[in-house]
């Protein structure tokens, strides 16, 4: 790859230097070669220091993944600002809020989504300009210049801004599973080393064809998957939104050899009627993460796409790419998550902050170049994540640590159950249940007990054309698990509710049992 790279623009313009002609991506029936969005980046960097926006400004942008996502992103990050990745989950309220909230001085909006923008009914007196991407014909007002009519004129030399690969150069906001979304912000140094480390440990190469069917607002398909496959030279597919009918589809026309993805979309793609599993047959790996895989649902992958290797990842927006398991490397150690991506350190720390000893059982914490710098002007909560001056960041989950370095997640430590004074861990239970094979998904989560404070629910989805009752499924999962663990009670339900990659939201499943009781969740 060449000398380290530490600045984010750097990434593209290494590539194409060395790929000018190759396509970089393929969006629809539209493609633009290395070379060319590497031209396009520095119109765009051209484009905002133009118009007012440099160092210190910070940038909207809402939009699918598209050819414009792309040429925004490295463009903003070449002009020094401040990149905002916004969801185009939001209700117009929402977004109301994060713009004033994240005090975004220029927006770049995808044409599909003015009018949620326009839905907004309160005022935005930090928002100076609004641009669209690409130019379509009669535009609101409120859209102000097209994307394309100004930034074509721009001059595709690079900027020459100087950028300290310290500064902030993008934020995400995650709410999770919680609400209120947070910004975390992290430097150009942190995500160009993380891409770095991801190239190495998914072992992506520049002959790959990358699916990025995720949003590329979220972490998942942004930093853990765009910028590596840019880095590597590697061709990418876009999805604008997830079908995995299309997606075979897409597969099959381009030759696509790795994805990242969340397992509820691996599900899809072998649970949905009509998917032709011969289309993903150039499939080689998949990288998943987000949610638990449960081994039911690996076991039912590997026998399906026996060509596909399966590669788990795990971690954070707040610190990227923690851990990777290539399982064919390590059958035995199927158990976990991995370990360590390049350049991260790990560890386990009990409630006081001590560091325990391996194979016990605490919070996992790590530290790394990779982290973000904080939470947007919130110092209060940054501190309780990154705690003290030794660098580490407290992730939230329990987990442990074996001989070999290999991490095992317990649970979110905000999700344990706590029944009668035992630790509980929703995901052991959530595993048992889906053991019965009629169990397509399930989520666990505490509900109030006037004797044992709380116990375990599930909320269970069932495959296709099949059936059970209640009781026989809460029995089946006690012969999977000590029985004091089984779930209390099961409700059969359509879906899960999901964050946009693929989180089921606890909370909204946990808040009816919880909302007359007085008691907080």
């Amino acid at each position: 790859m060449g000398q380290t790279i530490q600045l984010t623009g750097e990434i593209l313009a290494q590539t194409a230097r060395r790929l000018p002609g190759k396509t970089a991506i393929h969006d629809g029936d539209r493609q633009m070669t290395y070379g060319a969005l590497d031209l396009a980046a520095n119109r765009v960097a051209n484009g905002l220091l133009s118009a007012g926006f440099g160092p210190g400004s910070r940038i909207g942008l809402l939009s699918p993944n598209t050819i414009e996502f792309a040429q925004v992103y490295f463009g903003s990050a070449r002009a020094g600002t401040l990149l905002v990745t916004l969801s185009t989950r939001y209700t117009a309220k929402e977004l109301a809020g994060v713009l004033t909230r994240a005090k975004i001085d220029a927006l770049f909006v995808h044409p599909d989504f003015m009018a949620l923008f326009n839905g907004i009914d309160t005022p935005l007196p930090g928002l100076r300009k609004v641009w669209t991407l690409p130019e379509i014909p009669a535009l609101p007002e409120k859209a102000g210049t097209t994307f394309d009519s100004f930034f074509d004129d721009q001059s595709d030399s690079p900027p020459g801004v100087a950028i300290d690969p310290a500064s902030a150069f993008c934020m995400t906001l995650t709410g999770g599973t919680t609400g209120i979304p947070k910004g975390v912000v992290v430097s150009h140094r942190s995500r160009a080393l993380s891409a770095a480390s991801a190239v190495e440990a998914y072992g992506l190469q520049e002959n790959d064809v990358t699916g990025i069917v995720t949003p590329m607002f979220h972490i998942a398909a942004l930093f853990v998957w765009f910028q590596p496959a840019v880095l590597a030279g590697a061709t990418m597919v876009f999805m604008q939104s997830w079908n995995p009918h299309e997606f075979a589809d897409l597969a099959d026309r381009h030759g696509i050899t790795a994805i990242t993805t969340v397992p509820t979309q691996l599900n899809d793609l072998i649970s949905r009627e009509g998917i032709d599993l011969g289309k993903l047959g150039t499939l080689r790996r998949a990288i998943h993460g987000g949610a638990p895989m449960t081994p039911d649902l690996l076991d039912r992958l590997t026998a399906a796409l026996p060509q596909t290797e399966f590669v788990d990842n795990y971690g954070q927006s707040e610190a990227g790419p923690l851990t990777a398991l290539r399982r064919h490397w390590f059958p035995d150690k199927l158990h976990t998550v991995g370990r360590p991506m390049p350049g991260v350190e790990l560890a386990i720390f009990d409630i006081e902050g001590r560091k325990l000893p391996i194979g016990e059982t605490g919070e996992v914490v790590t530290r790394s170049p990779h982290i973000m710098l904080g939470y947007d002007d919130n110092p209060e909560l940054t501190k309780t994540v990154l705690r003290g001056a030794d660098g580490w960041l407290w992730t939230g989950d329990i987990g442990k640590l074996d001989d070999d370095g290999f991490l095992t997640i317990v649970d979110r430590s905000k999700d344990i159950i706590i029944v009668g004074g035992e630790n509980v861990y929703p995901q052991e239970v959530e595993n048992a249940v889906c053991e019965h094979p009629s169990v397509l998904e399930c989520a666990v989560f505490g509900i109030p007990d006037e004797r044992l404070g709380e116990v375990p629910a599930a909320h269970v989805v069932l495959a296709d054309d099949t059936a059970i009752d209640e009781h026989d499924l809460i029995e089946f999962s006690a012969t999977q698990i000590s029985r004091q663990k089984r779930p209390r009670k099961i409700v059969f339900v359509e879906s899960l509710p999901k964050t946009p990659v693929g989180k089921v939201k606890k909370n909204e499943l946990r808040e009816p049992y919880w909302k007359d009781t007085g008691r907080t969740i």
